[in-house]
């Protein structure tokens, strides 16, 4: 699964409104404004972590000398990513709870 088709799913799982995948980004848009916002929460921090605050979402980070921090990103129901990026790790990790959530409907 690609990151845009990752953050597409996130993008739904926020309810964002009107939101599309486009080439190499997605974006939403509210019905009052014209203009396209985009939606990365693996660049955007305040994204992600509005992901992680919705979803109940903990994270640890573990840190080794040779490839620096991992950081485990975990949800109460078993979902569980791991990631050198914070951000990441939470897209992963909602991206999981989503699928579960299909699978099991």
């Amino acid at each position: 699964m690609t990151a845009l088709e990752k953050i597409r799913i996130c993008a739904e799982a926020m309810e964002m409104p009107n939101v599309k995948a486009h080439a190499h980004r997605v974006t939403y848009r509210y019905f009052w404004d014209a203009d396209e916002r985009t939606y990365d929460p693996i660049h955007f921090d305040h994204q992600a972590m509005a992901l992680k605050k919705t979803f109940k979402l903990s994270d640890s980070a573990h840190h080794n000398d040779i490839d620096g921090t991992d950081w485990i990103v975990t949800h109460k129901f078993g979902a569980e990513s791991m990631s050198h990026e914070l951000n990441e790790a939470i897209v992963d990790c909602v991206v999981q709870i989503v699928t579960q959530k299909k699978q099991a409907a």
